[in-house]
């Protein structure tokens, strides 16, 4: 009964311990969605990359998860889907107003990730 007993507590004990590590080992990123939009504008993405990388929810951070929907609108405003423009020989994933709003969201989202490192620090 003894070992039972035991053997029940180092399965609960791993299974929350897995939990706890798998948790946070999944979380997005906000610099990631920041790449993503940084490729976009410079024309280096293709749209299974933009698909895959708005697909993935930032629960963890309301407001990073607001400029992701917010993307969505985008790509649903202002898709141009590779389409070369003149300017450049690269292929744009939106068209000349996406790609300026675009910019206005890639300014907001780099002053969201500067103030999240600023406030890690300031724990540290």
């Amino acid at each position: 009964m003894l070992t039972f007993f035991l053997a029940f507590l180092a399965v609960v004990a791993f299974s929350l311990l897995m939990l706890y590590v798998g948790r946070h080992s999944f979380r997005q990123r906000p610099e990631k969605l920041l790449h993503l939009v940084r490729q976009a504008r410079a024309g280096q993405l293709d749209e299974k990359a933009w698909t895959y990388g708005l697909s993935q929810p930032y629960y963890h951070a309301p407001e990073v998860n607001e400029i992701r929907e917010q993307l969505l609108d985008l790509e649903g405003n202002f898709w141009a889907g590779k389409r070369q423009m003149d300017r450049h020989k690269q292929d744009f994933l939106l068209n000349e107003e996406g790609l300026r709003e675009l910019e206005r969201i890639q300014f907001r989202l780099e002053k969201i990730i500067e103030k999240r490192a600023a406030n890690e620090k300031e724990k540290r």
